[in-house]
């Protein structure tokens, strides 16, 4: 039994010494690993105090190996982290190890990003006895870090701008996978769910247009296209976008044109009424004067007919009269602010009927007008806008028509007034339902007027923020419908 024992007892010490063999070794070769791998490894006792190294075969903070022995492991730490060098070994005895990053100090106080693992060392008593430093240099991979966040946070802080849509969407199914808060808001949705690219287009030939262009060009710049949302108006936007073909996505941005686009249609609408206007006015105004100074030649030749040139002469006066205050009417309504005061409607229709009525003793006229309302507006435009509709109710008669007949309806309510103009005279071709309020259009050749009566109303109407309408019948009768409100309210 002893002699058992004892063998026991020699067997237990061989494989302690083979076990210690064996640690050794691999620390030798995990040592070597770290040599390889370039990272400093340091011994420390158990109060931080550095005792070896393996300076002599890595060197990254600059140290000899005879510099740092017996030197505290705060020598890499600045100097308002000394005290963080012990937290990070208690750090490392309260766990067996830690990992800590930081700012360090190499020789000549250098600064670098380290990675360094503390792992407890412990005696037979489970008492530390030391520690193990492996430390690295990461300052590359920092900045590369560092680098790539701060990329990543420009392009997400140019991806959600305020002012600009932008997108990214699937080339296979066309399926927005990113969008911002501005690119929902131009396309008039809510959430960026289930939202596909091609349901942002009113019409499929302009969506098809856009992808045979990125698809070819693999971009495409300032395309415009009508948006396809729910709102009254239209609104249009324009998108440039890089198809990535290899990842099989698309990403651009998009600009809400909507005003930019009404604006330049109402340039267009404005140039074309301009040259319009030059060519018909300069038209209008030198065939009156032509007809007057040939008319003057024939009294100089044929004295007896001197009193019916004069008529004559009077005639195209008055017409060109006529054509130069409608002039003054289209200069004014373009330039003069909207104004701002009582209307009286019965003073004012009376006084427009009381001109005509004296020279039309065979006209019908029925006037209802249901005024228990103040009604505010400018006096001028709609003074201008009653005129011509009366005039025209007046004007164009069938010749066929037995009596004719005008009847003047307005209703003022507290918020707006109504007017209503009937005849029964001629009325205007459903084609023409839209030339009507061109500049210088004539519906009838029975009108001797200069074409600016409608216009002029029409364009009226819209200065005063009202709506204007008509409903006519060839040989029946024509109806104006004016809705205007009431400014005060407004």
């Amino acid at each position: 039994m002893d002699l058992s024992n004892g063998r026991t007892e020699v067997v237990s010490a061989e494989e302690e010494v083979k076990a210690q063999e064996n640690g050794n070794a691999l620390s030798k070769f995990s040592s070597l690993i770290h040599i390889l791998k370039g990272h400093e490894e340091f011994t420390l006792s158990a109060n931080g105090i550095i005792i070896s190294s393996n300076l002599e075969a890595v060197n990254i903070t600059g140290y000899e190996e005879y510099e740092v022995i017996g030197k505290s492991i705060s020598l890499f730490y600045s100097e308002d982290e000394k005290d963080k060098a012990i937290s990070d070994l208690d750090k490392a005895a309260r766990f067996k190890y830690c990992v800590v990053s930081g700012i360090r100090r190499k020789k000549r106080d250098t600064p670098f990003w380290a990675k360094m693992k503390i792992s407890a060392l412990y005696d037979k008593q489970n008492r530390v006895s030391g520690y193990k430093v492996i430390m690295k240099d990461a300052t590359h991979r920092a900045l590369s870090n560092a680098r790539v966040q701060t990329l990543r946070d420009e392009y997400l802080a140019i991806f959600n701008n305020p002012f600009v849509g932008s997108f990214k969407f699937r080339m296979s199914d066309y399926r927005i996978q990113m969008c911002n808060q501005k690119t929902l808001e131009i396309v008039g949705r809510t959430n960026s769910s289930d939202i596909y690219f091609d349901s942002l287009f009113k019409a499929k030939a302009q969506f098809d247009h856009f992808t045979a262009s990125l698809l070819k060009d693999k971009r495409i710049d300032g395309f415009k296209f009508l948006v396809n949302d729910n709102r009254i108006e239209e609104n249009w936007a324009v998108v440039s976008a890089k198809y990535f073909e290899g990842k099989g996505f698309a990403e651009g941005v998009l600009f809400d044109i909507s005003e930019q686009h009404s604006q330049m249609m109402e340039l267009h609408r404005v140039n074309t009424q301009l040259d319009n206007f030059i060519y018909h006015a300069s038209h209008d105004l030198r065939a009156p004067i032509t007809t007057i100074m040939g008319l003057i030649n024939l009294a100089k030749l044929e004295p007896e007919k001197t009193r019916n040139y004069i008529d004559m002469m009077e005639a195209r006066i008055t017409h060109l009269d006529v054509l130069l205050k409608d002039l003054v009417s289209v200069s004014y309504n373009n330039n003069a602010d909207v104004g701002c005061a009582e209307f009286n409607f019965t003073q004012e229709v009376d006084s427009i009927l009381k001109e005509h009525v004296n020279l039309d003793k065979l006209t019908v006229v029925n006037v209802e007008i249901d005024h228990d309302h103040p009604y505010y507006t400018d006096q001028v435009r709609l003074r201008t806008i009653l005129r011509n509709l009366i005039s025209n109710s007046f004007k164009y008669k069938r010749p066929d028509s037995g009596r004719h007949m005008v009847r003047i309806k307005i209703k003022v309510e507290p918020n707006q007034a109504s007017l209503e103009f009937q005849d029964n005279g001629v009325g205007i071709a459903w084609s023409l339902k839209d030339r009507v309020w061109d500049m210088f259009f004539r519906a009838s050749d029975q009108s001797a007027g200069t074409g600016l009566g409608l216009y002029i109303v029409r364009c009226m109407v819209e200065k005063l923020k009202g709506e204007i309408s008509f409903e006519s019948t060839p040989s029946v009768g024509t109806t104006f419908l004016v809705v205007l409100p009431n400014q005060i309210i407004n």
